[in-house]
């Protein structure tokens, strides 16, 4: 179907080109299948056309940025439609419509980071970056900031890091 929409049906420069039998059943049924544009004026129509946009194709919700987007193209088609003459105005200006919610979907665990990964990738990255500079240099053993002292902790037993806070309480 796509396929003879592309090369026949949407393409003007290969619309008179002679086609295989199949893709010519399949745009005939096509034109049979659809209905006129002007039915897009009934309200009705408009919303049955919305709420297939906001589906994929296995009929499960898309998402709403998807479905914006989808709604973003017809809205111009209808535009096109209407600066031609096929149409009086744009139906989706007078229509209102909501979206159907979308369904929470179950948190896929293997890409998903655990509490404790998370707080320990959080903690890892508050150290990393530009340091102020301190008194004593980095490197030296008296040094005790704690961007040094997570350092320190980090070569000695990466990923079971506990972190002073600022304020010198213990966070994890």
């Amino acid at each position: 179907m796509r396929a003879a929409l592309r090369r026949w049906a949407f393409n003007p420069a290969h619309r008179n080109d002679a086609m295989p039998p199949d893709i010519r059943v399949a745009l005939s049924w096509i034109r049979r299948a659809s209905l006129p544009i002007t039915a897009l004026q009934d309200d009705k129509t408009i919303r049955q056309v919305l709420d297939t946009l906001a589906l994929k194709l296995d009929g499960t919700a898309a998402s709403p940025d998807y479905s914006g987007r989808r709604r973003s193209v017809l809205y111009n088609i209808l535009k096109y439609a209407v600066r031609e003459k096929r149409l009086t105005e744009n139906p989706l200006d007078t229509t209102e419509w909501e979206p159907p919610e979308k369904s929470i979907e179950e948190v896929n665990l293997r890409v998903v980071a655990s509490p404790e990964q998370a707080r320990e990738l959080l903690t890892a990255v508050s150290y990393v970056g530009a340091r102020r500079a301190t008194a004593s240099s980095p490197s030296s053993p008296a040094c005790t900031s704690p961007c040094c002292v997570h350092q320190k902790q980090l070569r000695s037993a990466p990923m079971t890091v506990t972190c002073q806070s600022p304020a010198g309480a213990a966070s994890n």
